[in-house]
């Protein structure tokens, strides 16, 4: 519906315009004004009855996020520090509920300052009061600690991220991981696709350049364990497939 009314907008914008054209061609200035703001005030008007009267309706709301976007809402990023603490609510005054490593991916739900919240609902397990998933620290399951009605949200630290993957440390990993990039889920299995890929080379299955043209793997749609994932070397018949099992970190043919 949105996109009619934006449609029927822009006609008469584009309608105004082409009869000032012509009405000021014929010496009628003033004429050609009233009309033009007559016309884009009637579709404002009708815009804004139909905005008002639909607020809190999911098309609208879909419609106007693509607007106004947020700016973290979403957003992958990695860990770039040795290890990050998670807390269960935007403070150090709140219970540490886990641990971020060194290039361990992360989304950011929502921010707040310099906090970002990387994971909610999660059941916090509270016993007489105190909750059991909190390993350092404040433990009360109370709104005040981020806990209520037994769940929390984990945040840390933004100065701990960054939106490019860190360096490994290593030419030869940071060459791999470059290469299956854009494996199906490489965010989740990114150390195994690149050590998998490492095997398939170093056994003369594969080619860098083969692997690095498909962007990596991608899921075995017929097979029944689903840790393992494909590529092709060689050609494009069954006979030329290749696999990557996320779980052991082999590739195998």
């Amino acid at each position: 519906m949105l996109w009619l009314i934006f449609a029927v907008a822009s006609f008469v914008l584009a309608f105004s315009v082409f009869r000032l054209i012509r009405v000021r061609a014929r010496g009628g200035r003033w004429g050609a004004i009233i009309l033009v703001i007559g016309l884009n005030a009637f579709t404002m008007i009708i815009i804004g009855f139909t905005f008002a009267s639909r607020l809190g309706d999911p098309e609208l709301t879909t419609a106007l996020s693509y607007l106004h976007p947020s700016d973290n809402e979403g957003d992958h990023y990695w860990l770039s520090a040795e290890r990050a603490e998670t807390r269960t609510c935007p403070s150090l005054d709140c219970g540490v509920a886990g641990i971020v490593r060194f290039r361990d991916p992360v989304t950011v739900l929502d921010r707040s300052g310099e906090w970002v919240k990387i994971a909610e609902n999660r059941k916090a397990l509270c016993v007489n009061g105190r909750s059991r998933r909190i390993r350092v620290g404040n433990d009360v399951c109370e709104p005040s600690n981020g806990i209520s009605q037994g769940r929390y949200s984990e945040w840390t630290l933004i100065k701990y991220l960054s939106r490019a993957l860190p360096s490994s440390g290593s030419r030869e990993i940071d060459e791999f991981e470059a290469i299956v990039a854009g494996s199906e889920n490489f965010r989740l299995h990114r150390d195994a696709f690149a050590e998998a890929a490492m095997e398939l080379v170093q056994r003369g299955f594969c080619t860098k350049a083969e692997i690095s043209r498909q962007g990596g793997f991608s899921r075995a749609g017929g097979a029944a364990d689903e840790n393992i994932y494909l590529a092709y070397c060689g050609g494009d018949t069954m006979g030329d497939r290749v696999f990557a099992d996320v779980k052991t970190k082999r590739g195998f043919r």
